[in-house]
Parts: C-alpha cells; sequence; structure tokens
C-alpha cells in the first residue's frame, strides 16, 4: 500500500483511502523545439525542455457510506488549485492540478469501492528533501538530480524556486601596500631589517618579492614591521600569513606584542612544509592578551635554518617573501551565516574562533582552524570588499556555473583543425590555476598528440602523462588521493573539444563547461560585525545597505560626507594605507590621519533599502555544478527543495 498525502493530509488516515499503482513516474518527457532552414535538410534543435506531466493515481475507498462523501467535498474544492501530493514509497512531491476525467470511482462490491485519480504537473519535477549548500571559496562542486533555478529573472514566473543567501565579508590588511613588496626600494618601505641583506625578486601575486638573504651573523635573521597603531582593545586575535619560497633553509612568521606589564609575549609559525622550487603559505594566529601604556606590536618574518631557529648563526640561508598580510580577526565579527552554517558547529561561529591548532572537519576535509583561515583569507592588498579592491576600486562580481567542466574551452581560439580536432598548442602553460582545494583529488580528460600533462603537488612532487607523438590519444589523468595539487600544465597540441577537468575521480562523458553566470555590480562592506545585508527577494536582488563609501580629501580636515553617518569608518589612502576613525553627522575625526585622498566606508544613520541590478541567471543543472567567483570575499548558501526528473 502507497500512503497517499494531499496538502499534507493523510488520505488513508482521513478517508480509508489506500493507493495500490501510481501511473507515469518515470523519468520527464523530453520536448524538442526545432527550426527548419530553406532548403537544408533535417531541422535544428533550439531549445530542449521538459514537457508537463499527467500522473494517474489508483486505490481503494473503504467504508464507502462512511467516506465518499468526504472524500468528493475534498477533492471538489481542489478542482480549480494547485495542491501537493506526497508518495510515502519514494518520499517525494509533486504539485499538480485536477485535469480532465479527473476523479473516478467504480464499484468493486461490498463496502469497497475503486477510485482513480488524473492529475497533471504542469511543472514537471518532484520534490524531495530540503537541503542547504555552502559556497566557500575556491570553489564548490553540487550535484543537482534536476535543473535547479537560484536567481534569474523568471523567478517570478516559477512558483517553487530555490534561495540564496549571499554572505559577503571585507578583508582589511593592516600592511597595506608594504604587504605587496612591489616598491623600488630593495626593502619595502614600511619594514625594518635585522642581519639580512634585502633585495627584490620575481613575484608570486606581481612582479616582485621580497627577498632576505642571511648575514654571517649569530642571532636573529628577519624583516619587521611595526603595527603598533592598530593596537586598540583586548583581548584581540590576529591572522599573519605570507608567501614564501626559500633557496636554502626555511622561513616562520613571527608575532610579538608588550604586555601591560612591560614584558613581551610572542608566537611563532612552525617551518613546515616549504619546497624550494614552489611558493608555498607560511601563517599564524596571535592574541594580544593586554597592552603596554605605549603600544608595541610587531610582525617578523624571519630565515630560519634547517632545524628552524630563530636565532642561529647565519650562513647562506636565502629565501622570497611575498603577499603578507595582517587582518584583525576579532573586527571581523561573525562569520557571514553560510560559512557558519558550513562549519556547521557552534564553537566556531566568528572568526577569531577559527584563531586555533585544532581540527576542524567541514565539507569532507579536515584542518586546523588556522589552515581554514588561511583558506578563506586569501591575500588582499591594502583591502577587499565585496565589488571592489583597493587595485581595481569597484570591479564587475561575477559567480559562474561551470557545470560539469572546470575548463571552458572557449576561453581559447583554436590555432588551426587537425584531424577534425580544433587545436591548441600549449607551452607548458598552467591551466586553472589557484583553484585545486586542498587534498582533493581532481579527474583530467584529454585528447593530444605529442603532448604531455604535468601535475605538480604541493609537496614538491611530480606525475607526468605523455601523450603519442605522431597520432592523436585519449587518456585520462586522476590526481593522487591525499596530496594537494599545486599546478596542472599542459605542454603539446591539445584538441581543444575533448577537455575535462572535474572534482572526483568518477569516469564521466565530456561536457563542455556550461559556463552560466550571474553579473553583479554593486559595493557590499562589512566590518565590526556590521554588514550590509544582499538577499534574493524571488528573482529580484535587493540589499539592506548599512554603509555607504566615496571619496574625500583631507586637507588639514575633512570635508563634510555626503550622508549622516555614525560609529567607526574606515579609510583607505590613494597609497594603500589603512587608517580608522570615527563619524559623527557628516564630520569625521582626524586625530592622527595625515593629509591625503582616502576611500571613506562608513555607517548609515539611516540604513535604506535598495535593489541590485543584476544580469544573468544562477541555476543548476542535472549532474554536477562546479560553481566559481571572482569575489575572493564571497560565500553564500543554496536553500531549498531536492528535485528529481521523475516521481
Amino acid at each position: 500500500m502507497i500512503r497517499l498525502y494531499v496538502n499534507d493530509i493523510d488520505m488513508y488516515a482521513r478517508y480509508g483511502y489506500y493507493v495500490t499503482k501510481v501511473s507515469n513516474r518515470t523519468f520527464q518527457t523530453i520536448k524538442n523545439t526545432t527550426f527548419s532552414p530553406e532548403n537544408i535538410s533535417g531541422e535544428k534543435v533550439i531549445q530542449t525542455s521538459y514537457t508537463k506531466k499527467p500522473i494517474q493515481i489508483f486505490g481503494y475507498l473503504l467504508n464507502i457510506m462512511q467516506n465518499k462523501r468526504g472524500l468528493i467535498q475534498f477533492i471538489s474544492e481542489l478542482t480549480d488549485k494547485t495542491f501537493k501530493l506526497y508518495f510515502s514509497d519514494t518520499q517525494k512531491t509533486i504539485y499538480a492540478r485536477m485535469d480532465g476525467d479527473c476523479f473516478e470511482f467504480e464499484a468493486q462490491g461490498g463496502n469497497l469501492y475503486a477510485v482513480s485519480f488524473n492529475v497533471v504537473a504542469f511543472e514537471p519535477y518532484s520534490f524531495g528533501d530540503a537541503y542547504t549548500e555552502s559556497i566557500i571559496s575556491p570553489y564548490t562542486n553540487i550535484y543537482s538530480e534536476a535543473p535547479d533555478y537560484l536567481i534569474s529573472p523568471l523567478q517570478s514566473f516559477y512558483e517553487r524556486i530555490n534561495n540564496v543567501d549571499i554572505g559577503h565579508f571585507t578583508i582589511l590588511n593592516y600592511l597595506g601596500v608594504n604587504g605587496n613588496f612591489e616598491d623600488a626600494n630593495a626593502l619595502q618601505n614600511g619594514w625594518s631589517a635585522t642581519n639580512v641583506t634585502a633585495s627584490k625578486g620575481p613575484g608570486y601575486f606581481n612582479t616582485k618579492s621580497q627577498r632576505l638573504q642571511a648575514t654571517a651573523t649569530t642571532g636573529q635573521h628577519n624583516i619587521s614591521c611595526d603595527l603598533s597603531r592598530f593596537t586598540t582593545g583586548y583581548p584581540r586575535k590576529y591572522f599573519f600569513k605570507v608567501k614564501v619560497k626559500p633557496t636554502n633553509g626555511y622561513i616562520r612568521v613571527v608575532l610579538e606584542n608588550r604586555k601591560i606589564d612591560g614584558t613581551y609575549e610572542s608566537t611563532s609559525s612552525t617551518i613546515g612544509v616549504q619546497p624550494t622550487s614552489l611558493w608555498s603559505d607560511v601563517y599564524k594566529t596571535f592574541t594580544i592578551t593586554s597592552l603596554y601604556s605605549v603600544p608595541d606590536f610587531k610582525v617578523y618574518i624571519s630565515l630560519t635554518n634547517a632545524e628552524g631557529d630563530l636565532s642561529y648563526t647565519g650562513t647562506n640561508e636565502d629565501a622570497f617573501a611575498d603577499g603578507a598580510m595582517l587582518v584583525d580577526l576579532t573586527n571581523m565579527g561573525d562569520l557571514p551565516i553560510p560559512i557558519k552554517d558550513f562549519f556547521n558547529n557552534s564553537t566556531y561561529t566568528a572568526w577569531s574562533h577559527l584563531a586555533t591548532t585544532s581540527s576542524i572537519t567541514a565539507g569532507g576535509r579536515t584542518q586546523t582552524g588556522e589552515a581554514w583561515l588561511n583558506e578563506l583569507l586569501t591575500f588582499v592588498d591594502s583591502g577587499s570588499t565585496f565589488g571592489a579592491t583597493y587595485a581595481t576600486n569597484a570591479y564587475t562580481m561575477m559567480i559562474y556555473n561551470k557545470g560539469e567542466n572546470l575548463f571552458n574551452s572557449d576561453d581559447y581560439t583554436p590555432k588551426y583543425y587537425e584531424s577534425n580536432y580544433p587545436i591548441y598548442e600549449y607551452n607548458g602553460d598552467s591551466i586553472l590555476p589557484n583553484i585545486y582545494k586542498n587534498n582533493t583529488q581532481y579527474t583530467i580528460k584529454a585528447t593530444a598528440k605529442n603532448a604531455s600533462i604535468t601535475i605538480t603537488y604541493s609537496d614538491a612532487t611530480i606525475a607526468e602523462t605523455t601523450f603519442n607523438a605522431t597520432a592523436y590519444e585519449s587518456k585520462t589523468i586522476t590526481s593522487t588521493s591525499g596530496k594537494t595539487i599545486y599546478t596542472v600544465t599542459f605542454t603539446g597540441k591539445f584538441a581543444l573539444d575533448t577537455i575535462m577537468i572535474y572534482e572526483g575521480t568518477a569516469n564521466r562523458a565530456y561536457q563542455k563547461c556550461l559556463n552560466n553566470y550571474l553579473k553583479i555590480n554593486n559595493v557590499a562592506f562589512n566590518y565590526l560585525g556590521i554588514s550590509d545585508i544582499i538577499y534574493n527577494d524571488k528573482g529580484t536582488l535587493k540589499k539592506y545597505k548599512r554603509w555607504y563609501y566615496e571619496t574625500v580629501v583631507k586637507s588639514t580636515t575633512f570635508p563634510e560626507t555626503i550622508y549622516n553617518g555614525t560609529g567607526s569608518c574606515v579609510l583607505v589612502k590613494s597609497t594603500g594605507e589603512i587608517y580608522f576613525s570615527t563619524i559623527t553627522g557628516k564630520s569625521i575625526g582626524t586625530s592622527s590621519i595625515p593629509d591625503g585622498t582616502y576611500i571613506v566606508f562608513y555607517q548609515l544613520v539611516t540604513p535604506v533599502y535598495e535593489d541590485i541590478p543584476y544580469e544573468g541567471s544562477l541555476s543548476l543543472i542535472s549532474g554536477n555544478n562546479h560553481i566559481t567567483s571572482n569575489c575572493s570575499v564571497l560565500s553564500f548558501k543554496l536553500i531549498g527543495n531536492k528535485r528529481y526528473l521523475e516521481v
């Protein structure tokens, strides 16, 4: 017996009606819309869709005299309405309407009637359990049972759609532009050197990095930056990170603060794995427990010997550093809801809670809280928020659903055709840089000739696959379990329309990169736990605007702002330094802030609602959906019910 629930009413318990058969619950009927060009044989498919789905429900009604009248009245009230049907055997729900000869009784003798319903699901999906998916950097792979609309201008047309909660955040790098090591000085402005020879080398993020070479001196060998002006209040937690590439020896980061009693508290990273041929991350969190009357807070990038000693007699230790960043985790406030839900642990609800060396499991991966911070807080030059960075000012924020295939062949123009393949020639090119998740396997499929694919892992080990030198052949490569991909490089002739890169180890047929997108031009800010809120309202993106930003020029004093503000404000100087002040009405406090041009973010006295224009749509397809973004300070959560193509 199949228990049928109509609008959450158990039809057996209420009316004695039990279902024995439901017909037409197989895969949806597909409709191809075509056109026939004049004087050309055949037809061209221009659209594929699913048609409405007629469903027949058969069963028996017990105690006819008692239940028939009530059942007829109940069904009659639904004749002009869409109603919900839930089937106990599949645990799926459809939304349907009566259609045609919709309701039939047939006496079976005694007190038993056969009763059948004919309904039509005009929305051709069934719905399962509710779900949420949290999407965090660098991307998330979501498996969907059926197409699903998330954000689309047509959402007002669809009756049942899923929703998206956008959780953005703001990163303020207290090192400002001095963390990018791009100036013309041998030692970057703002840093001091101890027992090292400083010079510039090739960069990881841009053109330059800071080179440190130990002098033959006993003691510590480092560069340091004094950030005492940012020490306000305690306890306070910080996160410090830097990209490093040692030539000899290692690099550790050190944070040091002078406490109220005059003594010092400090912490340092371990040396970890730092391959000499690759750039790797070194990071550490630190808690300031009290402050001396004259604050003294420094961060160090320190050379060490092979044993990891901070103090030693220098020989030939040599390393490069780039992308140094210090953020105040306490001031960053609560985690955005999508990230909070991703961790799904009441212990980890604020950025400062992740300042731990304890292991945290989320998204099928386990790593320390510090490692999660390193993954979530990518390097930014001075500051970055949703839709704006110091380097670019406002920019267009993009969210892509690449579908089954991360590799977008449309990004490349074929050089020529060979053996009917569109051919692109690579010369040791890195494919999809900076996208591979930690400790995650990937599959690479390609057809190539006289070519190779090289996977370099974060521990500097290499796996190379070569292709036939004279004829095209197809190969499938799976990355090693338990390792993290550093780069994937292609060399040689590749057939563009055969390349496929995806998360996991399953053998999948080739599919072209979907690349549907959502394009947003808007700026949102988040500081001190006070955030602009972006949300989806039936296909319209809206923002509860708590912050406003504008350009101001300080000459002794600041001019009045456009709107009335209150509380704290953040100022990013045109030269890349970050300052903090307060605003009362339209007046910005001037204490200790040098003259210059600034972008100021300030809290509005009266927040406002505004629509956010956007272009494109965000939807899930049947199968795997690799969702990526060009915004490093964005997370979002998908909320809805699982969809299926069968009932």
